[in-house]
């Protein structure tokens, strides 16, 4: 594992990782309201925070790598999961008894409709993400470019703005739009907290300082303090669905946000300051993207094998630990595909380079 990496925010994304999974295996229904209210900001946010816009001198050379790294994995496991879907998922369990056009699937995949994505339904994120960081990049490049002292003032100002519409298309209850562009203007601001941290050193200064001076009775008691607060703001609204730009009150929904976020980064520094380190979870949480894009049909598969090879009745899922054992051994499944796909990308990632 690089050592440049920083162990506390690679834990903060295997912990969100996780709850993914819990939540489509479905582990955390009684919970649901409080998994969903952060999981999918805390993804923004940290996509934010390493944005690095001015890394890239030209648009092209931005798109490239974006294309590299969301669009061409989007495309990917899109068309793996469809396989498996077409040829075997759709002829079992509960998908056997919904009738489907087996063309609804590839439409919902060429414009990123989460409810058309039958298939495999989590990869909408990777579109919605992918458009909410070439509209900041642009706009990004567009404001340096006329008024390059003000940049950080037009530039909030622009984001907030944005995420607000996002809101009101929420509120106005407006369908799921292609490529998830309500969700990517509502989580827009927390991608650009996100890089805010980022482009302020003193910020990043602040916060490494504080990371390094905190003691353990001050970050429990933050971390109580934000599992509360989550819970009792996630719970006084309605389900946040991300995917088709539903929050409830967005007053309660956005502090919950950031109340599961925290508590999320609390538990991960505790764990990168007084443990050695956790090589497993730093692992899981630099391959989120490739769990995220195989979980579904790994415990799938693993419902099969139950089913069909141990004879086991397929209500054993009904059991709290027996799920919680899925959500364990599909994580560790993902793994072997994460190093194999990591290999396949390098090796695709540099025959490009090289022309």
């Amino acid at each position: 594992m690089s050592s440049t990496r920083i162990l506390w925010i690679d834990y903060v994304k295997a912990f969100a990782i996780i709850t993914v999974v819990m939540l489509h295996i479905p582990i955390l229904d009684p919970y649901r309201h409080i998994a969903r209210s952060f999981v999918i900001p805390i993804f923004f946010f940290l996509s934010g925070l390493f944005s690095h816009p001015d890394r890239y001198k030209t648009f092209s050379e931005f798109l490239r790598k974006k294309t590299l790294r969301l669009l061409i994995p989007y495309i990917i496991f899109n068309l793996l999961n469809y396989l498996y879907w077409l040829f075997v998922a759709r002829h079992f369990g509960a998908d056997a008894e919904v009738e489907v056009s087996l063309v609804k699937p590839i439409v919902g995949m060429l414009l990123g409709i989460e409810p058309w994505m039958y298939h495999y339904k989590p990869l909408w994120f990777l579109p919605c993400l992918m458009l909410t960081e070439i509209f900041f990049y642009a706009l990004y490049r567009w404001i340096v470019k006329w008024e390059r002292k003000r940049c950080q003032v037009y530039l909030a100002i622009t984001m907030v703005s944005v995420s607000a519409i996002g809101y009101s298309l929420s509120i106005l209850k407006v369908p799921a739009l292609p490529y998830g562009i309500g969700g990517a203007l509502s989580m827009s601001l927390f991608y650009y907290g996100g890089y805010l941290l980022y482009a302020h050193s003193d910020w990043r200064e602040n916060v490494r300082d504080y990371v390094a001076r905190i003691s353990p009775i001050k970050l429990l008691s933050l971390i109580i303090v934000s599992v509360c607060a989550c819970i009792g703001l996630s719970m006084s609204t309605e389900e946040t669905q991300v995917f088709v730009n539903s929050y409830g009150n967005i007053l309660y929904a956005f502090p919950a946000a950031i109340c599961g976020g925290i508590t999320l980064i609390g538990i991960a520094i505790g764990l990168s300051k007084w443990l050695s380190p956790l090589m497993l979870l730093q692992y899981v949480g630099t391959h989120t993207l490739t769990i995220l894009g195989i979980h579904l049909t790994t415990a799938s598969l693993i419902k099969g094998f139950t089913v069909f090879i141990l004879r086991q009745p397929l209500c054993i899922y009904d059991y709290l630990w027996v799920r919680l054992l899925l959500v364990i051994v599909t994580v560790m499944l993902c793994l072997p595909f994460c190093y194999l796909y990591d290999y396949v990308a390098r090796s695709i990632t540099n025959s490009i380079s090289t022309k």
